[in-house]
């Protein structure tokens, strides 16, 4: 469950962060991510993302405590640092309180608090907003915010993998103001800590999501993150129309592969036809115990 939440985010850190020094050099603020979601997205709000579209944008948008690193490991994000008591049910998460939230004309400019994630957490457990993902506090006896910095969480008993529990976007951090200002319409109106903002979203049809100059992370050289200007998402629900707009050069990635063009983009060892080798860029990884393809674009803006 965890691997299918963060298989996206993996991808995306492929293009934001493992980048030699020469494609770093290429890199232009001019740049934007398009890839297709054959679902649609119902809800830019992190305590409803259940789905692989919602998760995926949510990714995006919002941070959490913790965050899984390219090899899955349970990395800081939000909390700089953290300490487990020695019966293994207290965990003591030091909040970076220097992150911001994306700015937002009702919003006075502020940084996250360990009181955010109090708020945050209790809203995932409200029963009135019915969230999917309250499961993931089952563990948990209390949390508080002991004060901005010291966000403390108490287990009902020990649980080892409680900490990659919580890098699912359902446990992202919100600002209360904003969600009590849209209350049910935050879902089209999402404001969080992400490498990306909301800029604009016609359900069924586009999301555009805009670079946060403020993001908080860097790249393993020092730089800013993201590297990307913007992230464009269509939603066509026809694979055949997806793949050629990939090959058009209309989206920039693809995942999965479909038997109306299979013969076509690879060969009978699994590898591209010679059309495509210098075309497409092809990823493989394990995705829900079957063969997890990816398709990218070589970039023409190189």
């Amino acid at each position: 469950m965890i691997f299918k939440q963060n298989i996206f985010a993996i991808i995306l850190t492929i293009l934001f962060c493992v980048c030699s020094c020469e494609e770093r050099s290429l890199i232009n603020e001019s740049t934007v991510f398009r890839y297709n979601e054959h679902k649609n997205i119902n809800s830019l709000d992190p305590i409803f993302a259940k789905d692989i579209a919602n998760i995926q944008a949510v990714n995006q948008l919002f941070n959490g405590l913790v965050e899984m690193d390219n090899q899955l490991n349970v990395v800081p994000s939000i909390a700089k640092s953290w300490e487990v008591s020695e019966n293994g049910k207290i965990y003591s998460f030091k909040i970076d309180t220097t992150v911001k939230f994306h700015p937002h004309p009702k919003l006075k400019k502020r940084n996250v608090t360990a009181y955010d994630f109090e708020y945050s957490f209790n809203r995932l457990l409200d029963p009135k907003n019915a969230s999917p993902g309250k499961w993931v506090l089952d563990k948990v006896n209390t949390f508080k915010a002991k004060n901005d910095s010291i966000f403390e969480m108490e287990l009902k008993f020990p649980f080892n993998a409680f900490l990659g529990i919580l890098t699912m976007k359902y446990c992202s951090v919100v600002p209360k103001d904003i969600v009590e200002y849209y209350k049910e319409d935050f879902r089209s109106n999402p404001i969080g800590t992400g490498p990306f903002k909301f800029k604009r979203w016609e359900e069924n049809i586009k999301l555009v999501l805009r670079k946060n100059n403020d993001y908080f992370q860097k790249d393993v050289y020092g730089s800013q993150l993201p590297y990307l200007e913007a992230v464009s998402v269509t939603f066509l629900s026809e694979k055949q129309s997806e793949f050629l707009q990939l090959v058009k050069g209309k989206v920039d990635f693809i995942s999965g592969l479909d038997n109306s063009y299979k013969d076509e983009i690879i060969n009978s060892y699994g590898e591209l036809n010679d059309d495509y080798k210098n075309k497409i860029n092809m990823l493989r990884g394990p995705y829900l115990n079957t063969e997890y393809l990816a398709f990218f674009m070589e970039s023409e803006k190189k």
